[in-house]
């Protein structure tokens, strides 16, 4: 029983001999390495799920102010539509064709502090896609143009300009409506937003 013993011992006397020649022989500086592997993942561990929460945040930030814009420009197509504008434009160029010369007056009250949601969102729209970016900021600026001709004290609300200045603003009008459209596009395959509705 006690030769047992004794071999056992011996056995794992030379095991244990024989892993710490290993470590020794194979590896010098492995502490060195341990401890800076250590500190590695700490310092990484602290950095990574930072990152990852900033990078969630940014893409809600930009999908909020994305979708908000979105919002303005379908409502003020949607207004447009409803006001039937386009066609006001059309029947008066109709009209100047048949009377050589003539001129039309127009005048549409347009609120000051339209396009809020586009003003209050400008400095984020560097964050935003860029193909989505510069399609709103184009939507805006023709919408714009034409308010500018057909507001009070516009260029077509003087009734002085005839059938070129209808067909230049039409033209402008129909630029927006075609951007705009691509523009809500653009953002609803983005976001997989699904415009069709039931029944």
């Amino acid at each position: 029983m006690s030769d047992i013993d004794t071999k056992t011992i011996l056995e794992v006397a030379e095991t244990l001999t024989t892993i710490k020649t290993l470590f020794a022989s194979s590896e010098p500086l492995l502490p060195v390495y341990t401890a800076l592997g250590g500190a590695f993942i700490g310092a990484v561990s602290g950095i990574i799920p930072t990152t990852i929460t900033s990078i969630i945040r940014d893409r809600k930030n930009k999908k909020s102010v994305t979708l908000a814009i979105y919002s303005e420009i379908k409502v003020n197509i949607e207004l447009c539509e409803h006001r039937k504008y386009l066609n006001t434009f059309k029947n008066i160029i109709e009209q100047l064709q048949l009377n050589e010369g003539a001129t039309h007056p127009l005048q549409i009250e347009i609120s000051d502090d339209r396009f809020q949601v586009y003003k209050s969102q400008l400095s984020k729209l560097g964050s935003l896609d860029s193909n989505i970016a510069i399609s709103i900021v184009r939507f805006y600026q023709l919408l714009e143009a034409v308010i500018q001709d057909v507001k009070p004290g516009g260029s077509l609300s003087a009734g002085e300009h005839g059938l070129a200045s209808y067909e230049n603003t039409l033209s402008l009008a129909e630029q927006a409506f075609e951007v705009g459209y691509e523009t809500l596009k653009l953002i609803e395959i983005k976001y997989g937003i699904n415009t069709k509705t039931a029944g």
